[in-house]
């Protein structure tokens, strides 16, 4: 297959096809190749990322001749005889994924118009279907033409270019007293491929009634296999704050993509919340970023006010991306959501 750096926008609906392939069909490194060159490219839809949060995983591809021009990973599901697709676990967002176009913005807006109508009878067997898209998403009125809603969401991210003094200057006077504080406790920072680490504080949070998973179907199991994955390809790390006497207090685990840090999932020990180690570990963990040269880390949300409002203070900025969804599930089934 001839994944281009840069494709034409000249070619009609007649000239291009769908097909829809197992993930094993293709190799990892062709897929990859696409995803990392794609304006709306993600950590979460990478081939070993994807397989390790859905091993049957599928892919629809939109091609010209031997050329991809669009690709829409997706996890296929039956229940009481109905189709469904919902987004997995542990991926901020998946959706279409457009090759890079040159050309006027008519010209390239066309075309991914021309593969979202080829793509879109692909959705049509799903009778509930649920997908977020890209903050880079360029086009979701197909999707509202053809009856989806449109559901806004919102990710925080902070522009880690400047200096590390600007960085602080610009933190919220009570986050910095609680970094300070947690270098007055001689809170340690360090990077570990241990995932106990994270798994423990989990259960621990889970223990005092704080679900962090939120009763994900296997969601330990599904994590373990994410951490596996990023200590495998070197696409993240799993970081965690100590205390003197070597007692794990927070761990985070961080994604690398492109430019980007992502802060996956992380969690604290109830009994040590009040030490700081949350915003250590945060504050921590975009210095690391600086250090590997991304621009931009994400904080992956949060939709909930109590989350929000730590993420705002590290002077980060709302980004806005879209849920959409359809259910034409028979009215009493219309609650299914796995």
């Amino acid at each position: 297959m001839n994944i281009s750096k840069k494709q034409d926008t000249h070619y009609s609906l007649a000239e291009i096809r769908v097909d829809i392939l197992s993930s094993g069909f293709f190799s990892a490194q062709q897929w990859d190749t696409f995803i990392e060159s794609s304006p709306q490219g993600a950590l979460y839809a990478l081939h070993g990322y994807a397989s390790a949060v859905a091993a049957d995983w599928q892919a629809a591809v939109v091609s010209k001749g031997e050329r991809w021009l669009a690709v829409m990973p997706f996890v296929a599901r039956q229940k009481l005889g109905l189709k469904y697709s919902l987004q997995p676990l542990f991926c901020q967002y998946w959706g279409v994924f457009f090759a890079p176009l040159e050309g006027t913005a008519y010209a390239q807006l066309s075309q991914q118009r021309k593969c979202l109508e080829a793509l879109l009878p692909v959705l049509q067997p799903f009778r509930l279907m649920k997908h977020r898209l890209s903050p880079h998403f360029p086009d979701l009125l197909p999707f509202h033409w053809d009856q989806f809603s449109l559901h806004p969401r919102f990710t925080y991210t902070l522009d880690i270019q400047r200096r590390k003094e600007d960085l602080w200057a610009a933190l919220a006077p009570p986050l910095r007293r609680q970094i300070k504080k947690g270098e007055k406790l001689n809170l340690q920072f360090k990077e570990t491929d241990n995932p106990q680490a994270l798994l423990g504080l989990i259960a621990r949070q889970h223990a005092a009634g704080h679900d962090v998973l939120k009763g994900a179907k296997n969601g330990l199991i599904l994590l373990q296999e994410v951490m596996n994955y990023l200590k495998t390809s070197g696409k993240g790390k799993l970081g965690i704050i100590e205390n003197e006497e070597g007692h794990v207090l927070a761990a985070g685990l961080f994604g690398y993509f492109n430019a980007t840090a992502l802060y996956l999932i992380g969690s604290y020990d109830p009994e040590h919340r009040d030490t700081g180690a949350m915003s250590q570990l945060m504050w921590q963990a975009i210095g690391k970023a600086k250090e590997k040269k991304c621009q931009t880390f994400d904080f992956e949300g949060s939709m909930i006010a109590s989350i929000e409002g730590f993420f705002r203070k590290f002077g980060t900025r709302p980004q806005t991306y879209f849920e959409i969804s359809k259910n034409t599930l028979p009215l009493p089934l219309r609650w299914m959501e796995k």
